[in-house]
């Protein structure tokens, strides 16, 4: 697989979220693995984007998701054609029940992931900070004290 066609759709996510938001952090980072794994992670080429909402009530508790044996920030993939603020929202209220007020942009990080065969697939991952506009949590969802670990 050629890393031209995923670079480019990163590179017009990113552009597009430096036309929406100000002075938010660009991480980048390489990950190698195995033909096997490059594999697992290039199945959905249409997933361009993962996308994480940090939601904070007014007491500053953290709404979350069950994740294995933690908690999480709601959120989840977003495809090539869909619009990621826009998904992003639609993810927590589905997950969680809260619809979600996106406030700014926290982090982007851009993943190459590499295989010993010189493949390359490129990946957006968003950190967006959002407060509750509407909705009520949902078990298994909750807000708790502290915030999860960092989704990216």
């Amino acid at each position: 697989m050629s890393a031209g066609p995923s670079r480019a759709r990163v590179t017009a996510r990113l552009a597009q979220l430096q036309d929406a938001y100000d002075g938010f952090d660009v991480r980048q980072t390489t990950v190698s693995v195995d033909p096997a794994e490059f594999e697992r992670a290039a199945e959905d080429r249409d997933v361009v984007a993962q996308v994480a909402v940090r939601v904070r009530d007014d007491d500053g508790r953290a709404l979350v998701v069950p994740d294995g044996e933690g908690w999480a920030d709601p959120g989840g993939s977003v495809g090539t054609s869909q619009p990621l603020v826009d998904t992003a929202v639609s993810l927590v209220e589905e997950e969680t029940g809260v619809v979600p007020l996106v406030d700014s942009l926290e982090r982007v990080s851009i993943v190459c992931v590499n295989c010993e065969t010189d493949d390359q697939l490129y990946q957006l991952h968003a950190l967006f900070e959002a407060r509750p506009e509407a909705g009520s949590v949902r078990p298994p969802a909750q807000w708790r004290e502290d915030p999860p670990a960092d989704p990216f």
